[in-house]
């Protein structure tokens, strides 16, 4: 569901904060919905306005389809005379009773957040000015300082002097966990050694013995690493690579004083401890400031490139908690073989691919017309366009799941293909929607892999998935080795729909597309959207899985139950 809020005096326990606001995104925490009530996910383009209504009562919601709407409304409201949308967020960000959002926020972790600095959602940054908001209950907000300015959803940073600071704040000085969105430009940074990307403790001058700092070192040359340092000048010995002129999740565990491998680095996927020794001083908070983008107050050391969502926790996260924040939801991720996620900016979107969040590299080529977009959080739309890979290797044992709305009236032809040949050879996989909405899972049944030769198995949905509402799709090909009995399987927001008999058979094939096909059954595009995609090798998703990965993402777009 859409995210569930209320108003109140008093901080909710686990949810995010602005104002007398409280948004709820991970709801599996006890007690988290006491008092909450369903929120809406925002128009495409366009805001919500929550209003606060009085003690026990839901808030009030008003939707504006977009930054005209919101203007004109915020004008009569104040009785100003606002003429830019930044203007019209600012005024909404200095009322406590008020909330005004532009997309849904994910699923992450909330428990034991102290910073929270997110570019993309316009109450944390109204698009314009100085001023940040922290939306954790710790009011640590920093100011963009030197120029530091906002496009397309992140902070862009010149490797001169601009950065975020806060000259007093409430951060760790004991375990920690921090992660940070960062894209590095290659000519970035400008000194021989590293950058700071984020750092508290004594900043006012750098001095690494008073300092919990997370920075990129570019000591060794062509290669980039993230690295860290951790109060008592520890530089820790194991570092991890970056890419450099792309968006990286990167991020650190500190443990406190007086203890050994006191340091985790994180790196998309892949994680190092350093190992150094004991200390027995701890981080000095004597003026506890807060600097993003560089080493110090004063600018040193900055990062050229751009800053999207920080997020400092008051203690160390599991591993299962930091791919929860680094997928935006809390998905199955073993056996996972690529996810998209055009939401996420570790996808990489190029005008011309979507890269893979996991470690393997399995990103999507476009065809035809198909572009990022911002509406519904951030997604693909698909304008008689389609998504192509070659060079793949499973089949006959796996589970692919994409979230996909539907725009304009049915094409009745293939969606979903996989081929064993040239690109416009034939299909092993060729499913394909039908003219009333529906999909069909199709699948030779044949070791041969030819069309026409020993017939067909088809799983097909009840439910018309281009209704123009966003849907969960779920196919799963079953050699009967996991979970499921031997067969095809599809299912549509969490619940199975379609089933047929059918063995199973591993080998390899050469092709993928998705959203549309080219080869022997057709040249076929369509027009809609896909959110988060998400195939498993060698590995049948069971029935609660299926559903667990549904209710990861359903609160960017689904109203409701």
């Amino acid at each position: 569901m859409a995210n569930i809020f209320r108003f109140d005096s008093s901080t909710s326990t686990n949810a995010l904060v602005k104002g007398r606001a409280s948004i709820s995104v991970n709801e599996e925490l006890s007690g988290s919905k006491v008092g909450f009530y369903n929120g809406l996910v925002p128009p495409d383009g366009g805001y919500l306005v929550y209003h606060e209504t009085g003690a026990n009562l839901s808030p009030s919601i008003r939707v504006f389809d977009n930054d005209s709407e919101l203007i004109s409304y915020t004008n009569k409201l104040s009785g100003g005379s606002y003429s830019t949308i930044g203007e019209a967020l600012d005024y909404f960000n200095g009322q406590n009773d008020k909330l005004v959002v532009n997309k849904s926020l994910e699923n992450i972790i909330t428990e034991d957040l102290v910073f929270m600095f997110d570019p993309s959602f316009v109450s944390s940054y109204p698009l314009t000015g100085t001023s940040t908001y922290d939306l954790s209950s710790s009011g640590n907000n920093p100011s963009l300082t030197n120029g530091a300015s906002h496009s397309s959803g992140y902070i862009e940073l010149d490797g001169v002097n601009d950065h975020l600071f806060l000259s007093t704040g409430s951060l760790p000085n004991g375990d920690s966990t921090s992660l940070v969105w960062v894209w590095v430009d290659s000519a970035s940074p400008s000194n021989s050694s590293y950058s700071g990307v984020l750092g508290w403790g004594d900043r006012g001058n750098y001095n690494p013995s008073e300092a919990n700092l997370l920075s990129i070192n570019t000591s060794s040359g062509a290669t980039w690493y993230v690295s860290s340092a951790y109060w008592y000048n520890d530089w820790v010995p194991n570092n991890l690579p970056i890419v450099k002129d792309a968006w990286n999740f990167i991020g650190k565990i500190a443990r406190a004083a007086g203890t050994t491998n006191n340091t985790t680095l994180i790196s998309g996927t892949s994680t190092t401890t350093g190992s150094s020794s004991s200390y027995t001083k701890g981080l000095s908070l004597a003026s506890n400031t807060l600097t993003i983008g560089c080493t110090d107050n004063g600018g040193g050391r900055p990062i050229k490139g751009k800053m999207g969502r920080v997020l400092i926790y008051d203690r160390e996260l599991t591993n299962e908690e930091i791919l929860r924040n680094y997928y935006l939801g809390p998905i199955r991720t073993s056996n996972m073989v690529y996810a998209i996620d055009a939401a996420n900016l570790c996808s990489n979107e190029t005008p011309t691919t979507i890269n893979d969040l996991t470690s393997n590299g399995n990103g999507f080529t476009y065809e035809g017309t198909v572009s990022k977009s911002d509406a519904f959080g951030g997604c693909l739309r698909l304008d008689s366009g389609r998504m192509y890979r070659s060079a793949v290797s499973w089949y006959g044992n796996y589970t692919l799941g994409f979230w996909m709305k539907y725009v304009g009236s049915v094409s009745a032809t293939q969606f979903y293909t996989e081929s064993n040949r040239s690109p416009n050879g034939c299909y092993r996989v060729s499913s394909y929607l039908n003219a009333n909405g529906t999909f069909t899972y199709r699948v030779w049944d044949n070791s041969s892999h030819s069309a026409g030769i020993g017939g067909t198995r088809m799983a097909t949905t009840t439910t018309d998935v281009c209704d123009g509402d966003w849907h969960y799709v779920t196919v799963i090909w079953s050699n009967g080795s996991s979970n499921q009995t031997a067969g095809l399987y599809v299912f549509v927001d969490g619940v199975q729909e379609g089933y047929q008999t059918m063995v199973g058979n591993d080998g390899t094939y050469a092709h993928i597309h998705l959203g549309g096909s080219y080869g022997c059954v057709g040249d076929y595009t369509h027009n809609c959207y896909l959110g988060p995609i998400h195939q498993y090798s060698n590995y049948a998703m069971s029935d609660d899985e299926v559903k667990s990965n549904y209710n990861a993402y359903q609160g960017r777009y689904n109203d409701g139950n």
